[in-house]
């Protein structure tokens, strides 16, 4: 009953339109962000380094070998001078629309009316989740590095195709994705969250992520053959707006699922009453009432 609802309020709250949103303002900011990354890193690292670790990070997190960050990292290292205010400006932009998105989509999926929310929680919600992500992206480019680390302290010669250390690397990358829904799902929305709930929806949202990156990976051949016929020289943009739709409902599920888990099983409200409290509130407000009818 709980899933039931959470998918039929997920569409009733415009979720696919929302998700599309989502996914088109943080595809817009990621590659502009990957080129200030670089430009900062360059001051105290090598950016050579830097730039490997991006792709590893990248490889790990969207499926099918056809998408290549490679050229993009090594481009962008070569004109990281030039491209730097730019980059920098189009984050600024692109970044809090992508966050400003997120924050007012999670608001619709949950139990809150979302104009009750205030410019400053907004803002310091922004800033936690820019914190979150920065501290989430260093951890999953440092996993396979840190991983060769604790090996040779360990004595043991890395490999990095042994069966352990893969078991390793994918169980430290879905803690993180665990530990990065947990967050979206604790902080975004206004209001109070339950952890019960949020840990349940997040434990959900992993899952389904996994399973969907699977899928994609499983399909990539025939779907790249697919978008390549379409789109032409844009198939790489159109699978990869594809994926992060997909990525982006699944968040906007998992936050139903948890507002959802919060309202009926752990306050034991009516169907009637988690409808009112998710959908209800989604009609325009000034909106004049309909005149009676004497």
């Amino acid at each position: 009953m709980v899933i039931d609802r959470s998918v039929h309020d997920l569409f009733a709250s415009d979720g696919l339109a929302w998700a599309a949103a989502l996914a088109f303002y943080t595809l817009l900011s990621f590659f502009p962000l990957v080129i200030v990354v670089i430009i900062v890193a360059s001051y105290v690292t090598d950016p050579q380094w830097v730039g490997d670790r991006i792709v590893d990070g990248v490889n790990q997190f969207v499926p099918g070998e056809q998408i290549d960050p490679t050229a993009l990292v090594a481009g962008a290292r070569q004109e990281r001078e030039r491209l730097g205010i730019i980059a920098v400006v189009v984050v600024l932009f692109t970044g809090r629309r992508a966050l400003g998105t997120l924050i007012l989509s999670l608001d619709r999926m949950s139990d809150v009316d979302q104009g009750d929310d205030s410019f400053r929680r907004k803002a310091g919600t922004e800033a936690t989740l820019i914190v979150g992500v920065a501290a989430a992206a260093i951890m999953a480019v440092a996993t396979r590095p840190v991983l060769s680390f604790v090996e040779r302290s360990l004595g043991r010669e890395p490999a990095g195709d042994d069966r352990l250390t893969w078991v390793l690397v994918e169980l430290a990358q879905t803690l993180l994705i665990f530990g990065a829904f947990a967050l979206v799902y604790a902080v975004v929305p206004l209001g109070k969250r339950m952890w019960r709930a949020v840990l349940i929806a997040s434990a959900s949202a992993t899952a389904l992520f996994l399973v969907t990156r699977a899928a994609f990976t499983a399909l990539v051949d025939l779907l790249w053959e697919t978008l390549s016929t379409l789109y032409g020289p844009f198939a790489t943009a159109a699978f990869l707006l594809t994926w992060v739709y997909w990525v982006a409902l699944i968040v906007l599920f998992g936050a139903s699922l948890s507002s959802h888990i919060k309202v009926m099983s752990l306050e034991s409200a009516s169907v009637h009453e988690s409808e009112r409290r998710h959908v209800a509130r989604t009609e325009d407000p000034s909106a004049e009432p309909a005149p009676s009818e004497d």
